[in-house]
């Protein structure tokens, strides 16, 4: 099950379709999961607050540090994020396929947005975005 519904109004994470985009959606889904998940478990009292923190070089796009067990966390969950390959129709994980850097700092970013805006305010700026970018 999908933790959201992504609609072809919202554009997509990569811009490169196909295979490609399918597993940034699949992580997607699977960070979002994850990070309920532990946001969950900190409202029962079992963790911490959920905080996963990334840095990277200013200037260089798909490269990114875990610097916490909880980005390590993270980053696993998106890694084993199962989907279908569009393009040979096979079951694989993220991780398997080959995901880029820029693939996991994309993605990052978006379960970050999505737990900062909720998901009704994530899904209005990626509308608005996709508006945007086809007004020029």
């Amino acid at each position: 099950m999908s933790a959201m519904e992504w609609t072809p109004d919202m554009g997509e994470i990569s811009g490169f379709g196909g295979s490609y985009e399918a597993g940034c959606r699949a992580m997607l889904d699977a960070g979002i999961a994850f990070a309920a998940e532990q946001d969950a478990a900190h409202a029962r009292g079992e963790r911490s607050a959920f905080d996963p923190e990334f840095s990277g070089l200013r200037g260089v796009y798909g490269l990114i540090y875990d610097d916490n067990e909880d980005a390590k966390a993270l980053t696993r969950a998106l890694m084993s994020a199962a989907f279908t390959d569009p393009a040979t129709g096979s079951v694989t994980t993220v991780g398997e396929y080959g995901a880029t850097g820029a693939m996991h700092q994309a993605v990052v970013s978006h379960v970050l947005a999505f737990r900062r805006l909720g998901a009704a305010e994530y899904c209005r700026q990626l509308r608005e975005r996709e508006r945007s970018e086809a007004r020029g």
